[in-house]
């Protein structure tokens, strides 16, 4: 006895949403724009280079940490073995003054990303008084918008700055390994960014024709 033939699915039927692209790619001038649009798409370039100088100094602390904890570690276990604290080996110190100068870069990158905060409000409010009718620069948004995105983005890197300035003052007095570890996990981890910088800084890049 033959097994009984499958039936055949169709095919799904849906209709693709087909999406425009930003005028800065479309228009002739090809990105070559004039007045307000040009200004807040060049701040949005100069948000993005702030956000990539953040990651490197980001990085670059994660380094000195990581010597840090290879540094301490041992010593905390000799440590407890003889039932001594605190714990501040040789070599210490030179890399707490590496993680300071990092925050401090960070620090003054995150006061460039306020500085492109007040240009941006500065244009959205020139932009404003010509533009009543509030007809997109770009794709969908209206100027309020792009103020606000770059206003979220200083607030989101101001509070991981606080976390980093925190690692940094404590690390040095950690008095086990998990708390160490604890401490190189805030560091590394950035909830305070993450979503920020996948969410409201890659919709001003899409916005403004950039990807």
């Amino acid at each position: 006895m033959e097994p009984p033939a499958e039936k055949s699915v169709p095919p799904p039927t849906f209709t693709p949403v087909i999406l425009s692209d930003s005028p800065v790619k479309s228009t002739p001038q090809k990105g070559n724009l004039t007045g307000n649009a040009r200004v807040i798409r060049d701040l949005v370039a100069d948000m993005y280079n702030w956000v990539q100088a953040w990651n490197r100094h980001h990085k670059d602390g994660y380094k000195i940490l990581k010597s840090i904890a290879d540094l301490k570690i041992p010593a905390l276990k000799e440590s407890h073995v003889r039932n001594c604290e605190p714990v501040y080996p040789d070599g210490l110190q030179p890399l707490i003054d590496d993680l300071t100068k990092v925050c401090d870069m960070l620090d003054a990158t995150l006061t460039g990303m306020r500085e492109v905060a007040q240009k941006m409000d500065a244009v959205v409010s020139l932009e404003k008084l010509h533009n009543e009718d509030n007809t997109p620069l770009f794709l969908t948004w209206d100027a309020d918008k792009f103020g606000e995105s770059c206003h979220q983005i200083c607030t989101a890197f101001n509070r991981e700055l606080e976390v980093k300035q925190d690692v940094m003052s404590e690390i040095s007095h950690c008095e086990s390994e998990p708390e160490l570890m604890l401490h190189l996990a805030a560091w590394v981890y950035q909830p305070h960014v993450t979503s920020i910088d996948d969410r409201v800084l890659e919709a001003l890049l899409v916005e403004t024709g950039h990807k």
